[in-house]
Order: structure tokens, then C-alpha cells, then sequence
């Protein structure tokens, strides 16, 4: 098990997120029940210990010290056992003996979630059946749009625009105007994906890892808050470039037709967010 030393005040920092291998679990009992807890450690004001970790929640860019998870097969440490509503008790119980133990500081434990063979013969969730009908949704509209073009039928209608494969393909490649405003079309999207590949890193850091104290280092580096604060500046700057193009697109519109028609701004809109 690895913890965090403090060589300068000669205490031990319990880790964070303490995992027991979730697939051994499943595979050495037939009958697994697997718990994650949320374990608070409790106030004492005369333990070294208690006082470095409120150093180190000083600072906001730290993990709460105070706050533990806790991963357990509970088969290794009760026979018989099943998940019911004396489940949290075992586990309050044999967390809050083994942290007094380790650390000589009180704590009590919440259950977070528990797995158990049960868990795993449940049927597709709405979730996961909502997200394959938006799929297949997704693909037979692009595949009937794309066909309905191809056969030269309903050709204005807006959903050959948004989903036709051969329509937008030929958009492509076709060379913009002097006065079109793709290049700036181009920015957004590059915005689009930027913005896209930093939240898709953000799970990771709240979730269960071993390196937590790698992690408040690179926080508190003197360059994290430029960087931090270049996604906020990168989301700005799509909506910016979203709002040019979007009003530019309206005003052009407008020079051509003066006649303002709600049910064209209406359209563009939905055209855009179809897109």
C-alpha cells in the first residue's frame, strides 16, 4: 500500500483512494459483495497528523485530505455475508477500526455504492437502450437523407441540408467565396475540438487514482492557472465566433431581403443546431 510521507512533520498521510481489486473479488466468491465507501475522517486538534491535513485543505487546489474512498470485498473479512441494510455497518465498522488503527483518528463511513452478482444479470438500462436509439436514429436519418439526394427527390427540405452525406461532402470541397466566412467556420470548429479533448480530460482528475499527491503538485505549479484558465478563455471564444458567424449569416440575409421574417430566424436556429 502506498502512502504519502511528510518527512518534515514526521506523519504519514493516509491516501485518498484505497482500492481491494474489484475482479478478484468477483472471481475468488460466487456470492461477492463489493462496497465503495466515503469515510470522513474526524477533528483532533491534538494529533500532528489532523493538523498537517488541514495544512494542506488550506489550499483549495488540494484534495480534501479529510475526505477517504475505500474499495472492500467484504467476503474477505465477514462469512455469509449479503448486501442488506446492516451492510454499512460492517463496513462503518471495519474501516473506522483499521483507520484508528493505522492513523490513531476516528472516522465514520457511508456506503457509496455496492456491487454483487445480482448487479450484473440486470437488463439494458434506459440509459444505455436511449443512446442506441439516438444512434440508429442518427444513422438511418443520415442514410434516408443521403438516398433522397442521390434520387434527386426533396432536395430543399432541411434534412437532406443537415444529413445529406453527398450534400455536405460536396460543401467541403467546394472553394468559399471571397466574402465567405469560412475561415472562420474553421476556427470554431477547431475551438469545438480543442474544447472537446480538455473535458474529456477532466474525469480523470476526480477520479480514484494512486497519485494524487502528483497531481496537487502540477495544480500548484506556477503555470496551472495560465493553463486552467486558457479552456474558460478557449469556451469564450467559441461562443464569440459562434455569434459572429451566426449574426453575419442573419445581416447578409437581411441586406438581400429586407423583409424580417421570424419563422427564417427561427429556421436558422434549428438548422444550426441540427448541425
Amino acid at each position: 500500500m502506498y502512502l504519502l510521507v511528510e518527512a518534515a512533520n514526521n506523519v504519514i498521510i493516509p491516501q485518498i483512494y484505497e482500492y481491494e481489486d474489484f475482479y478478484t473479488c468477483r472471481r475468488k466468491f460466487k456470492n461477492f459483495v463489493y462496497c465503495v465507501s466515503d469515510t470522513t475522517l474526524q477533528p483532533n486538534t491534538s494529533s500532528n497528523l489532523w493538523k498537517r491535513i488541514l495544512q494542506l485543505q488550506s489550499n483549495r487546489r488540494n484534495f480534501p485530505h479529510d475526505q477517504l474512498e475505500r474499495g472492500l470485498c467484504l467476503n474477505e473479512y465477514y462469512d455469509d455475508v449479503t448486501l442488506n441494510n446492516d451492510t454499512y455497518k460492517l463496513l462503518d465498522i471495519y474501516i473506522s477500526s483499521k483507520i484508528y488503527n493505522q492513523y490513531g483518528l476516528n472516522s465514520h463511513s457511508k456506503i457509496n455504492s455496492c456491487w454483487t452478482t445480482t448487479h450484473f444479470a440486470q437488463h439494458r438500462t434506459f440509459g444505455e437502450c436511449f443512446f442506441v436509439f439516438i444512434s440508429l436514429l442518427l444513422i438511418l436519418t443520415t442514410s434516408f437523407a443521403t438516398w433522397k439526394e442521390l434520387n434527386n427527390s426533396a432536395t430543399d427540405s432541411i434534412i437532406i441540408k443537415s444529413f445529406s452525406l453527398r450534400r455536405n461532402l460536396q460543401w467541403l470541397w467546394v472553394a468559399s467565396k471571397p466574402n465567405s466566412l469560412r475561415y472562420l467556420e474553421g476556427l470554431r470548429a477547431l475551438g469545438t475540438l480543442t474544447i472537446l479533448i480538455v473535458h474529456s480530460q477532466l474525469p480523470i482528475i476526480r477520479m480514484p487514482v494512486w497519485n494524487t499527491e502528483d497531481l496537487e503538485s502540477q495544480a500548484n505549479h506556477v503555470m496551472f492557472p495560465l493553463i486552467n484558465s486558457a479552456n474558460t478563455h478557449m469556451i469564450q471564444f467559441f461562443f464569440t465566433l459562434g455569434g459572429m458567424v451566426f449574426g453575419i449569416s442573419c445581416l447578409t440575409h437581411f441586406e438581400r431581403f429586407p423583409e424580417f421574417k421570424i419563422m427564417y430566424f427561427l429556421k436558422k436556429i434549428l438548422r444550426r443546431l441540427i448541425r
